[in-house]
């Protein structure tokens, strides 16, 4: 039943919504039957759970993504803190809970902070848990909850996601997964672009919290440095192995914000730093027929200028 009516949620759309209003004569009653067999089937305390939670998170997602955008839907993102707790219990559902966060984040983004306790524990508890494959999820249905939410609102229940990520990519050696130091890298990048101070106090939280990324940034940093200058020099050593321009672009703009924040000892990855800026104004320049290696490296030179004393 769970598989069928997940079925014609995606075969009508928004309109099984309209369509199916109980309260309605004429209408179709499904939706009256919606919300009580999600309920039934995300309950993780149910005996049931384990046979009905990946049909129920199937459905769960198939509802979120096709409810007609800017309707009422507090009754379904009340159900996040359920898909929540099943990934939790078990990372099989990992990637439909992961799916139903990116969903309502792209539905609701006024609403989703309702849920940031079930989010934030959601995305903190994965973090460690997840193989390659599931950690390249992970970091997509973050960063759409990130840029989804207005004014920033969604950074707050992404921080201990943050810490881990700046933990990998501050550990020497990293051995975090290319790619996904990759998508490490582009969320903390994202982060610096809305918050360099939050960018900042990750990058401090994470050195306090980690061993190795203490013991990585001790081999980097001159005492009395601001651990925020080895996450922009690991995130400027990252930068070669983004396969998106967009993503590269990214950390090129990051760098620049946190540069300009002047905390002590970011000259160390001043070298790193400036050859990412001018790779990515390169690529800007070279899209745009603009002059070629001595062009990019006069408009980085100016462009760090700006960054190191606005």
């Amino acid at each position: 039943a769970l598989t069928t009516l997940a079925r014609l949620v995606n075969a009508l759309g928004p309109d099984f919504f309209s369509r199916a209003d109980p309260g309605a004569a004429g209408r179709d009653p499904s939706a009256g039957v919606l919300l009580p067999m999600l309920a039934a089937s995300l309950d993780p305390a149910s005996p049931d759970a384990t046979t009905l939670a990946g049909d129920g998170l199937a459905l769960f997602v198939a509802a979120l993504r096709n409810a007609p955008s800017g309707a009422p839907c507090g009754a379904l993102l009340a159900l996040l803190p359920a898909a929540a707790a099943l990934a939790a219990g078990s990372t099989d559902a990992a990637p439909a809970a992961l799916c139903a966060a990116a969903s309502a984040a792209l539905l609701a983004p006024d609403a989703i902070t309702a849920c940031a306790p079930a989010l934030e524990s959601l995305f903190t508890s994965l973090a460690p848990a997840l193989n390659a494959r599931g950690s390249l999820m992970l970091y997509a249905a973050a960063d759409a909850v990130g840029a989804a939410c207005p004014g920033g609102s969604g950074w707050p229940l992404l921080r201990g996601l943050a810490c881990h990520a700046a933990s990998g990519l501050l550990a020497r050696p990293c051995d975090m997964d290319t790619t996904v130091a990759g998508a490490a890298a582009a969320l903390l990048a994202r982060l610096a672009l809305h918050s360099p101070s939050a960018a900042a106090e990750v990058a401090a939280e994470a050195v306090a919290t980690s061993p190795d990324a203490a013991a990585g940034v001790a081999g980097l940093l001159a005492p009395g440095a601001h651990p925020v200058a080895a996450l922009a020099e690991a995130l400027a050593a990252r930068y070669d192995t983004l396969p998106a321009s967009g993503s590269r672009r990214l950390v090129a703009h990051a760098l620049c914000a946190l540069l300009g924040l002047g905390a002590p000892g970011m000259a160390v990855g001043l070298p790193t730093i400036a050859a990412a800026v001018t790779a990515a104004v390169y690529e800007e320049e070279g899209a745009a027929g603009g002059g070629g290696a001595a062009a990019a490296a006069a408009a980085s030179e100016q462009f760090l200028f700006d960054a190191l004393t606005s």
